[in-house]
């Protein structure tokens, strides 16, 4: 799974952007994250915003946004990745 990454502006942060970014690959060494660019169409795509108002610029990036701006966000995409990564959920179910 690729992952595109996304910081905003950083004018107002209330967090460590990077920190959290960092912190994010420690805990899924098997997924792919890579700076987002325009020519590029990803599964999702990491929004790191430092404050509530998520000014981060999307209009140019394909992918599904997974937005981090609290911590509790940052815990609630870990869980989606790690979903995600250790159960197939996009892969159909086959019923015998």
């Amino acid at each position: 799974m690729e992952i595109g990454i996304v910081f905003c502006g950083g004018c107002n942060p209330e967090y460590d952007r990077v920190l959290w970014k960092e912190e994010m690959m420690k805990l899924h060494p098997n997924l792919h994250f890579e700076p987002a660019i325009p020519q590029k169409a990803y599964q999702y795509l990491l929004v790191f915003c430092g404050c509530r108002t998520r000014c981060a610029d999307l209009s140019r990036l394909t992918g599904t946004p997974l937005y981090i701006s609290t911590e509790d966000e940052f815990l609630q995409v870990h869980h989606f990745l790690t979903t995600k990564t250790h159960f197939n959920l996009s892969a159909p179910t086959q019923v015998h």
